[in-house]
């Protein structure tokens, strides 16, 4: 899955998608802007305040390359990769700045990776200050110390994320718990991830995990990786118990 890691700065976004790639094998961790784009203090100091489009031009290119490097050199779609910051902060922010940028993935015809899971992390404000403060404030951590304008950012979030696409992290509590129960959460959405969208294919025949009951479902891919025709049979019998759930789609 394509994990998005995102919340406020400071909010412990990196430490946790860390975290949980120690936790889950195979799995990378990718941030935006990546280390090919240099120069980020000069770009949030110098050209944002020259101009504001320039200096959001810089961010969606990052965004744009981090989904193009994670399409062409990582497994996404067996393993997990999480990314620390994409195309939401983007807009977030500059809608905040009043750049009207929309949550579009297709950019100049080319497609971005939409997330299959977003982790919002959370942190009470006197904690996120904290952190900031301990690891030194940078030019766009000054802008979220107004209280209307850390409002608006929630506010855009909160607009944007989909609920059922999203995991709530409360980050308030040590960091070894916060971690442990959010990956419980996560394994527990992948599982539902994987039973609600990937599909079976066999030779041009397609079905779901909805179409069929877990016990059936287990039977089919263990038929599957044995025998095609088995696995067709087992499927005409399925049909006739349900009452034809194991529909070609």
């Amino acid at each position: 899955m394509l994990i998005v890691v995102t919340g406020l700065d400071g909010s412990g976004t990196s430490s946790i998608a860390k975290e949980l790639s120690k936790l889950d094998h195979n799995s990378v961790v990718v941030k935006t802007p990546s280390p090919e784009y240099k120069d980020r203090n000069y770009i949030d100091d110098v050209v944002r305040k020259e101009s504001s489009v320039a200096h959001m031009l810089y961010y969606l290119s990052s965004t744009v390359f981090a989904s193009d490097y994670i399409r062409n050199n990582l497994d996404y779609t067996n393993n997990n990769v999480y990314v620390v910051r994409y195309l939401i902060d983007t807009v977030v922010s500059n809608r905040v700045a009043g750049i009207p940028l929309e949550l579009n993935y297709n950019l100049y015809g080319n497609q971005l990776l939409e997330p299959d899971l977003t982790l919002f992390i959370d942190l009470e404000e006197h904690q996120r200050q904290n952190r900031i403060n301990t690891r030194g404030k940078s030019i766009l951590d000054e802008v979220l110390d107004k209280d209307d304008t850390r409002e608006k950012f929630l506010s855009e979030f909160q607009r944007l994320l989909i609920p059922e696409k999203t995991i709530y992290v409360d980050n308030s509590k040590p960091l070894e718990y916060v971690v442990n129960k959010t990956y419980k959460e996560l394994k527990v959405y992948n599982e539902k991830f994987l039973a609600e969208n990937r599909k079976i294919e066999l030779k041009g025949d397609i079905f779901t995990k909805n179409d069929i009951d877990s016990i059936s479902y287990k039977a089919l891919i263990k038929n599957r990786q044995k025998d095609l025709k088995s696995s067709k049979i087992l499927i005409k019998k399925y049909d006739n118990y349900a009452g034809g759930k194991g529909n070609k789609v």
